[in-house]
């Protein structure tokens, strides 16, 4: 059942809570997880970046946990939300894009048991709002919701209007709501502000097109088109900061800010020609997979956390921040508990045929960082991150053993996983 809600598509899930008497959760806690799609951590001032492009954000990350070495597994939207949902790596939920088919994407399927569930099952009233296709019922994302508004890539205000009007319907009830913003996401253009060059009088808008053609090798960006570039991104994370920080007010204004648990995270990254590209999905360098991660909530001491977290860690540890019990067959743990190892294992990978077909898979850990790339063409990298985070010097030719090492240990670790085989959806 479909409806339009204030010019959102509204999509009625299975399995509402809103149906009838909703039971009380075991906590009168709420959740709110806020995602900025396609947002690398190290343009925000908490992460150290030059720009004030997040004065809300930075404030937030002072009144909670920031997680410093955040990591995702993938570089594309739907892989990464299912695991952040699931609690899964992509091998083991499915979400994964075929190549077989022009922009063919992952789909969660129906036995993949998600947060929305777990809490709606418990009485929490389940709302989503997002503006990103690849997170959409028809791909399966909105299992466990009550509510579930889906719109094409529409500005942060419209989110958080949205947002109000379902923390008005569930009045005092316990709820999760996720918001997805799109503002960081490609395209960048109209963007004006402290940070966009007025005098600019080069080709660069920020249009999808013209990021393609770059993409592509039919246009070189001149230092003074990257700078704009740089900043046209970074004026579309400012204005999605203001509209953050008015849902946070609004969370103050009706005292719910006490009881509620509040994540602030990305789904991956963003290139800026960090590695002679842009966009995301093609490559599995650092700026596509070090993203934020920050977590407010009730009872937990404000800190830095500068150890290396994981994705695949956060349901887990939402799970018991909420004291939620559930037996559940999760590949991550807790961020609250002791980690199992003493240097925590990253593993991601991304396949996409979009502009081009790639498929790549990373390995870290120890401050090493092992890149198999099997197409456009096959190959393998090394980077020493502890003194090149930056992936700049590839020092695979120089130490074979520690390839060999890396690689086995990657591919022991993926064997562990079990393999679930998805479906797909293929796109017109």
């Amino acid at each position: 059942m479909s409806t339009l809600w204030g010019g959102w598509l509204l999509l009625g899930c299975t399995g509402s809570p809103n149906a009838g008497d909703p039971a009380t959760p075991e906590r009168p806690q709420n959740l709110v997880v806020l995602l900025a799609d396609t947002l690398r951590a190290d343009h925000l001032g908490a992460w150290g970046y030059e720009r004030d492009t997040t004065p809300v954000l930075d404030g937030f990350a002072r009144e909670g946990l920031r997680f410093a070495h955040h990591h995702t597994h993938s570089s594309r939207t739907g892989p990464s939300v299912a695991t952040l949902f699931t609690g899964r790596y992509p091998r083991s939920h499915g979400v994964v894009n075929p190549l077989d088919a022009f922009d063919a994407k992952g789909t969660l399927a129906e036995d993949q048991l998600t947060l929305a569930e777990i809490l709606s099952s418990r009485g929490w009233q389940t709302g989503g709002v997002v503006t990103n296709r690849n997170v959409s019922t028809r791909f399966g994302f909105g299992q466990g919701f009550g509510t579930f508004l889906e719109s094409e890539a529409i500005p942060a205000e419209r989110v958080v209007s949205a947002a109000t009007d379902f923390l008005d319907q569930v009045g005092q009830q316990s709820f999760f709501l996720y918001l997805h913003f799109m503002d960081t996401h490609s395209p960048y253009e109209g963007q004006s502000g402290g940070f966009v060059d007025p005098g600019y009088s080069g080709p660069v808008t920020g249009a999808h097109a013209e990021l393609d053609a770059i993409l592509r090798g039919n246009y070189t960006l001149t230092e003074a088109d990257l700078t704009q570039l740089v900043a046209l991104y970074d004026q579309s994370l400012r204005s999605l900061d203001t509209a953050i920080g008015g849902f946070l007010g609004d969370l103050d204004r009706r005292g719910l800010s006490e009881n509620t648990t509040v994540v602030f995270l990305s789904d991956h990254g963003e290139e800026l020609m960090d590695h002679g590209g842009l966009l995301h999905g093609y490559t599995v360098f650092e700026e596509q997979l070090h993203v934020p991660l920050l977590i407010r909530s009730p009872g937990v001491e404000p800190g830095v956390v500068d150890r290396v977290t994981r994705q695949v860690d956060v349901l887990p540890t939402l799970l018991a921040l909420l004291g939620v019990e559930e037996s559940l067959p999760l590949q991550g743990q807790s961020l609250l508990q002791k980690p199992s190892e003493p240097d925590t294992p990253i593993y991601a990978s991304t396949q996409i045929r979009a502009l081009w077909t790639a498929r790549a898979r990373s390995y870290s850990v120890g401050g090493w960082k092992l890149v198999k790339t099997d197409l456009p063409q096959p190959g393998q990298a090394l980077y020493h991150l502890a003194e090149d985070p930056g992936e700049q010097v590839d020092r695979s030719v120089a130490e074979p053993e520690r390839i060999r090492v890396l690689g086995e240990a990657m591919d022991a670790l993926v064997q562990q996983w079990p393999v679930a085989p998805g479906a797909r959806v293929q796109l017109d």
